[in-house]
Order: structure tokens, then sequence, then C-alpha cells
């Protein structure tokens, strides 16, 4: 009697092969830092079905898009000042905190 089971989910580590050639050649960087981020979830999702060996890889693209992303966004990269320096004096400045 054949028991039939899927096989077991592997964790193995990203490859830095795949990840170059999942950026050059699969999902270039002209098309993931120009398109909306849920756009890029489901090419990345789509990728990694259809391309099992980039299962490993599309996780860590879309993260580290993500992460871009969001330091671009920061508010200390807007371009309205978030503080008017030259409306208050050294004494009304706040204490710096301790880390």
């Amino acid at each position: 009697m054949e028991v039939l089971t899927l096989p077991a989910a592997t964790t193995t580590k990203p490859c830095i092969r795949d990840y170059s050639y999942l950026i050059t050649h699969i999902i270039p960087e002209q098309f993931f830092t120009l398109v909306p981020l849920p756009e890029l979830a489901r090419r990345c999702n789509e990728v990694a079905r259809k391309q099992p060996r980039f299962a490993e890889e599309t996780p860590v693209l879309l993260a580290i898009e993500t992460g871009r992303r969001a330091a671009y966004s920061a508010p200390h990269l807007s371009s309205t000042p978030l503080y008017d320096y030259q409306a208050n004096t050294l004494d009304q400045l706040p204490e710096p905190t301790r880390c």
C-alpha cells in the first residue's frame, strides 16, 4: 500500500544567484520600482507559483522594496518643514531624549 503525502516544506535560505537572476530577468528593477506595492506583491506571488525556485527570493524582493519606499516616504524627507526653527529660540527647543 502506498501512502501519498505532500513533500515537507523546505526552509532553505534565499540564494543570491537566484535573487540576481530574479531582479535582472524575471522582475526587472524598472518594473518593481514603478508599480504600486499591491501589484508587485501579486507579481511576486505569481512568479513564486510558476517558478518555485524563486519562492524564497520573492518575499525578500518585496520586503526590500517595501522598506525602500517607506524610507523615501518618511516625513524627514518631505519638502514642508516639520519644525520652524526661526520662530523658536534655543530655550524653547525640546529637551533631547536619551537612548
